[in-house]
């Protein structure tokens, strides 16, 4: 959940071969042995770390040798960093090989090729089909498809509805239709509603929407890579008062900085006091993203360029600043800034709520958390990942886990969030997004 980054750098099914590992593994072996004829046993440590690279080629023959399935080399290793991923560090932590690391990439930039849907992956039976995010800009979103409705059914143009019960099974079946090739899917508002609706979508490239915004009489999102130009989407938020403007931002990748950008001046040009800001399901991403967007919190800095978030690593601590300080030009000492965030607000989520509360541009009453399973609270991730080039020939990355993310005030969330006892306020669970928005924006006294 949220991986927040340095600097801009899920997965396929197979993984593809990893013949390097068995022959860096082999040769560290065989030169050890001949550094240690040569030198006599001189480097202890070195024949420590041989004989334990000879165990793993032990346990790999004793493996293919009496494992009642037949375990290739590549099935092996494919193991043995995997497990490396998932046991030894944390989950964030994680070996990519070539195609993995492309595709990691790609997201980063927004690029995506798929329908645009995600679901919760611990969820079981039926439960697993509620959508939980809609990516903008995806064939699902420009369908209509919204968020908190539950797939039912999947089928070609010209064929009978096939029900869908279980997340495989639906992408078994969705991955029957080649790229480009459009189908139907069917959605119900819950799952003992008798009325479906049904929705022309296809597999396809596309680049994630970030950013929307909205007030009491128009709807914008911000489309294609620059995200510069606003495109009218959706429907106004009838609820809010006049001098007060909603924007949404999903993630911190692609061009969600330039699209904020676009949508702070649509703020600027309607003569907006007041923000609602929109954190809910935003699980992270980049910092110098993130570092970009803070200009326009820093309410009561002084620097052009505020320190919005420190990096502690194991030795030192290292400070990040925003790209500037606009607060003043963007809102009056007497603007109020609220947060709408949930449990899946993450990372560069819960790093930019730190700026507004450290510089305060908003307060912890000013946050209303809506309730995911009862619980209402932000995520809790203040860590950050750095993804090193293991070897440009084979083209793999490891992403690691470098340094703890402080706050400006050197509080540190991780492994707690931010939590009601702060003084937030908070909202039930809504299966559609505006009833939350309208019960926070009750909460809130607007």
């Amino acid at each position: 959940m949220g991986e927040l980054q340095p600097a801009q750098e899920k997965k396929t099914g197979e993984k593809p071969k990893r013949v390097w590992v068995k022959r860096v593994i082999a040769v560290s072996v065989g030169l050890g042995i001949a550094t240690l004829s040569f030198l006599g046993g001189f480097f202890t440590r070195q024949w420590t770390l041989d004989e334990d690279l000879q165990t793993i080629t032990d346990v790999k023959n004793r493996v293919q040798q009496s494992y009642y399935k037949e375990i290739t080399d590549e099935q092996f290793y494919d193991a043995l960093l995997d497990g490396l991923s998932t046991h030894l560090l944390d989950p964030y932590s994680t070996y990519m090989n070539k195609e993995e690391t492309a595709e990691y990439k790609a997201h980063g930039a927004g690029k995506y090729e798929g329908v645009g849907l995600a679901f919760l992956s611990s969820a079981k039976g039926a439960e697993s089909l509620k959508i939980m995010r809609v990516a903008g800009n995806s064939p699902a979103e420009n369908a209509g498809i919204v968020a908190g409705r539950y797939v039912v059914g999947v089928s070609a143009k010209d064929e009978e509805m096939q029900p869908v019960a279980e997340y495989n099974v639906f992408i078994n079946q969705i991955l029957t239709f080649e790229s480009g090739t459009e189908f139907y899917l069917y959605t119900r508002k819950n799952l003992a509603d008798t009325q479906m609706q049904k929705h022309l979508v296809k597999r396809a490239s596309y680049t994630e929407n970030y950013v929307y915004y909205r007030s009491s009489t128009d709807a914008y999102r911000f489309t294609g890579d620059n995200s510069a130009e606003a495109n009218a989407w959706g429907d106004a938020l009838t609820a809010l008062p006049e001098h007060t403007a909603y924007i949404r931002l999903t993630q911190f990748n692609g061009n969600a900085n330039k699209a904020f950008d676009s949508a702070m001046s649509i703020f600027k040009q309607d003569g907006k006091k007041n923000l609602v800001l929109d954190l809910r399901g935003n699980g992270g991403g980049y910092l110098d993203i993130m570092c970009d967007i803070a200009k326009y919190f820093c309410k009561t800095a002084t620097e052009k360029k505020p320190v919005v978030a420190y990096a502690q690593y194991s030795d030192k601590r290292e400070p990040y600043k925003a790209t500037g300080n606009v607060y003043s030009e963007y809102f009056a000492d007497d603007s109020k800034i609220y947060v709408l965030a949930d449990s899946s607000s993450a990372s560069a989520s819960e790093c930019l709520l730190g700026v507004m509360i450290d510089y305060g541009a908003t307060a912890y009453e000013n946050i209303c958390l809506s309730k995911r399973d009862g619980v209402a609270k932000t995520y809790g991730k203040g860590i950050m990942q750095v993804t090193f080039v293991l070897s440009l020939l084979r083209g793999d990355t490891m992403k690691l886990t470098t340094a703890k993310i402080l706050w400006p005030s050197l509080n540190c969330i991780h492994d707690r969030g931010i939590l009601l006892e702060d003084g937030t306020k908070t909202v039930d669970e809504q299966p559609y997004e505006d009833a939350e928005i309208i019960d926070a924006l009750q909460q809130f006294g607007l």
